[in-house]
């Protein structure tokens, strides 16, 4: 009486409980066989250890109650993975508290059971069962969140100048921030409309930001601010590590030393040109009264923050090294406790630092709101942001304390308090009053930490008053375990394979081959027992509309109706639905199962290829097309190569595809002759279907080469036709059209509107439209086509910046007017282009 979705539910759901039942149960008869009371320790170490651990068990106990509240018996059971309701993610209780607090702050207890057994057996084992949870996490769940509740975002959204960035001058206040730089995500996703007419092309992030030096990510040696900063921070390190001559003490005081004075510059006198920008435009004015910009002066400023920044952690870690003693005896006292703690706690800091940074944006990490006035004032607290107000404040300088613990050093205390003072400062009195100037009443008085803890009414209200100005860094200490466990295993497994492979290579490939004939031997035994015919089964190439691309300038264009039987000479629909209908017996023989080309058919890239089989009315149901290149699999009987995406089913059957429109490529209505003839063997003639398939978009290779389809029985990959082989090519423009900028700008778009599988709401109509990017992907087959059409090659993220296919040709026209000495070098202008190069047919040549 229910959907089968909803039994199959019920029945997982018994199984989970059986698992999480026994997992629990064997855990804590784990514990208590290594249960351990530690010698030398007094009896208030005792209390206090089995208080923190009872304390620890209790909150974990709070926590999945609480979560259970929030999502009920359906998301406590993964029960989107079975059937979908109507419903948005919930951020109530304590999902307010922390992210993803099943899988968190729900294993706190782990480390309170490891606290009572005194036991650092049953410590590292439930950090790695944790790291287990977190891998789930990672893997499995946060991919179908965001497949099922979260919107795919644009690589590029159209940004809109705020009305005060155009009508103010540039000594205004800014009036605009990326809730980012100032601990809060901010929405950048409007659409890009200029309001004044000497406004038309408003500045966009990608004009600001572009491979930013972000400490060391995005580091390019051939560029100067990153060399300096390489330079910079190999003589910090290289001057106390290799002097000589100077007593011990000295060198550690010049590590020291040198520690306060980069956090001296970087808090104090950063901070200082942060409240003369915020306040004046300190920094923008000095630039402009040189005769500079305000991208040179971002720039600039840039270059200075992200040099202070990695000295501060580069010579932190400097005066730790040169203060500290590597143990004789790890097992003595806390060695291995300090050293533990001390590892999370840079974890912790590291992923506070990834997580910020993927709210804040280049624009936020830089202070863009300092600086910029371009850009749209609203706050959004997502991400780490919806939990913590100011993550920054405490476990954005965990690591500090982290390498505190390991080296176990009061100077390196004091370096690392210093620290956390000077950046409380400088929250108090530059960042602070800079977002209330902005923001007024939005900003936010309560985070979730707060909110969470103020509701639970077992503490006192003078302990949750406290509680909620220390915002709970321990609650995200373990966060971060999971990289450091995850790496490590990771590389020691790749390691031992690596090692596995080259020991028995040769065996595993002579093995191979034998199991492949043998394979082979069975599938054409199965087909003379189950009296399958391949000669009954045929793949057809339908030529695209236009004459094939793949002859020579030199050759004569054939049409498809004077190379392909008339019967399979029909143009593909331009819908992407598929047909099928019966054939006659001539129409589906073998002989006429491929055009009369004397070379292969060629598509042009991105082009949709049509294809027509012909089966056995009987046919497996589950027979499928795939799309191969030419030569990569060593068998005609067997295919040993994956697909990855690239097949459709023949039959009726409902494939679970992502792409709605391709979907329907899949579904067949397949009729069988009427004309039934009484002879037995006239009658197997006729008991012939066929039907026509279009392969587009995903579904294609984006790559110039040959390539085939091949058909194969029931689900598996036993081959029982192979098209023709294939060509994809592109067209080759000549010297003087690669200077002649309309024809550059209807090839590009043409390119991009196949690039972006001709969908309305991305493609531009004209070479003056944007076009919007929604994946990676489609940026690459962009820079792909106008490498292998203009030989020009480009980064993907060039596409995205762009996003404008006069843009785009622009680019590409400048790129050949400086790498070649083409018509227009001299006069910087593009070539005037006369009808008959305007009208040169470009024609493709396989390459």
């Amino acid at each position: 009486s229910v959907p089968v979705e909803f039994n199959t539910w019920l029945l997982f759901r018994e199984l989970v409980d059986l698992i999480l039942l026994n997992d629990f149960t064997s855990y804590i008869c784990f514990a208590l066989a290594n249960f351990n009371i530690p010698e030398h320790s007094s009896f208030i170490v005792h209390v206090l250890r089995w208080a923190g651990g009872l304390f620890l068990f209790w909150f974990n106990v709070w926590v999945k109650n609480d979560a259970h509240r929030v999502v009920k018996d359906f998301a406590w059971y993964w029960g989107d993975f079975f059937f979908l309701e109507e419903q948005t993610l919930t951020f109530d209780g304590v999902f307010e508290m922390a992210p993803h607090p099943m899988y968190s702050v729900g294993y706190c207890g782990y480390y309170g059971i490891s606290m009572m057994m005194a036991s650092y057996t049953v410590l590292f084992v439930s950090l790695a069962a944790h790291a287990a949870q977190f891998a789930f996490l990672v893997f499995v769940e946060n991919p179908h969140i965001d497949k099922i509740y979260n919107d795919p975002k644009p690589l590029r959204a159209k940004l809109s100048p705020s009305p005060k960035a155009l009508l103010t001058s540039s000594t205004s206040s800014s009036s605009s921030t990326n809730a980012g730089s100032l601990h809060d995500h901010l929405s950048t996703s409007t659409a890009l409309q200029p309001t004044l007419a000497d406004f038309s092309h408003p500045p966009t992030s990608f004009q600001y930001f572009r491979r930013d030096l972000i400490v060391f990510k995005n580091f390019d040696l051939l560029r100067a601010a990153d060399l300096f900063v390489v330079i910079i921070i190999f003589y910090a390190t290289a001057v106390p590590l290799l002097i000589s001559g100077a007593s011990e003490n000295a060198v550690q005081m010049f590590v020291v030393g040198q520690c306060l004075a980069w956090r001296i510059f970087h808090t104090y006198v950063l901070g200082a040109i942060l409240d003369l920008q915020s306040k004046e435009k300190f920094w923008t004015k000095h630039y402009i009264k040189f005769g500079g910009t305000v991208k040179e002066a971002f720039d600039n400023w840039k270059s200075i923050y992200n040099l202070s920044l990695s000295m501060t952690y580069v010579t932190f870690l400097i005066a730790s090294y040169k203060l500290y003693s590597l143990p004789f005896d790890w097992s003595y006292g806390t060695v291995l406790l300090r050293h533990t703690l001390g590892i999370l706690l840079i974890a912790l800091h590291i992923w506070t630092s990834i997580s910020v940074f993927e709210e804040l944006g280049d624009f936020g990490w830089f202070y863009g709101d300092f600086f910029l006035d371009e850009y749209p004032s609203t706050l959004c607290y997502t991400g780490i942001y919806r939990f913590l107000n100011n993550p920054e404040k405490l476990i954005g300088h965990a690591a500090f304390w982290g390498i505190t613990l390991i080296s176990s050093s009061w100077v390196i205390f004091g370096l690392a308090l210093f620290s956390q003072t000077s950046n409380f400062l400088f929250l108090k009195y530059v960042e602070s009053p800079h977002m209330k100037k902005l923001y007024g009443d939005e900003i936010r008085k309560e985070d979730g930490v707060s909110k969470t803890i103020r509701r639970v009414n077992i503490f006192p209200e003078r302990v949750r008053e406290e509680v909620s100005k220390i915002g709970a860094p321990q609650m995200w200490a373990v966060r971060r375990v999971v990289n450091e466990v995850r790496g490590s295993v990771v590389k020691e497994v790749r390691e031992r394979v690596v090692e596995a492979a080259e020991a028995v290579g040769e065996i595993v490939e002579v093995a191979g081959n034998l199991i492949q004939k043998e394979h082979e031997k069975m599938i054409l035994n199965n087909r003379r027992k189950s009296k399958i015919d391949p000669s009954r089964f045929s793949i057809t190439l339908i030529p695209p509309r236009s004459a094939p691309i793949a002859q020579t300038p030199t050759s004569p264009i054939r049409t498809p109706h004077s190379s392909e039987p008339p019967s399979l000479s029909s143009s593909p629909s331009s819908t992407t639905s598929t047909s099928s209908r019966s054939s006659s017996p001539s129409s589906a023989s073998p002989s006429s199962a491929s055009p009369s080309f004397s070379q292969p058919i060629s598509y042009s890239l991105g082009t949709p290829i049509s294809i027509r089989w012909t089966a056995p009315k009987n046919h497996g149901r589950k027979d499928w097309i795939g799309l191969y290149k030419f030569g990569a699999n060593n068998s005609r009987i067997l295919t040993n190569v994956g697909s990855w995406g690239r097949y459709f089913y023949v039959g009726n059957v409902e494939e679970e595809n992502d792409d709605e429109v391709e979907s329907k490529d899949a579904k067949l209505r397949s009729e069988s002759n009427a004309n039934v003839i009484g002879n037995e063997h006239e009658q197997d003639k006729d008991d012939i279907v066929s039907g026509e398939l279009t392969f587009r978009g995903e579904k294609l290779f984006w790559e110039v080469g040959t390539y085939e389809f091949r058909y194969h029985h029931d689900d598996e990959h036993h081959v029982l036709a192979i098209s023709a082989p294939f060509e994809i090519t592109t067209p080759v423009l000549t010297q003087s059209n690669l200077f002649c900028l309309p024809i550059i700008e209807q090839t590009l778009l043409k390119l991009v509107q196949k690039s972006l599988d001709s969908d309305p709401k991305l493609i531009p109509k004209s070479t003056n439209d944007d076009y919007v990017v929604m994946k990676e992907e489609h940026a690459k087959r962009i820079v792909y086509g106008i490498r292998m059409i203009f030989g020009v090659d480009f980064v993907w993220d060039v596409a995205v910046v762009d996003a404008n296919v006069a843009r785009l040709a622009k680019r590409i026209y400048e790129a050949h007017r400086v790498l070649t000495l083409g018509p227009s070098t001299k006069s910087g202008n593009p070539v005037d282009c006369d009808k008959s190069s305007e009208g040169e047919s470009i024609q493709a040549i396989p390459h």
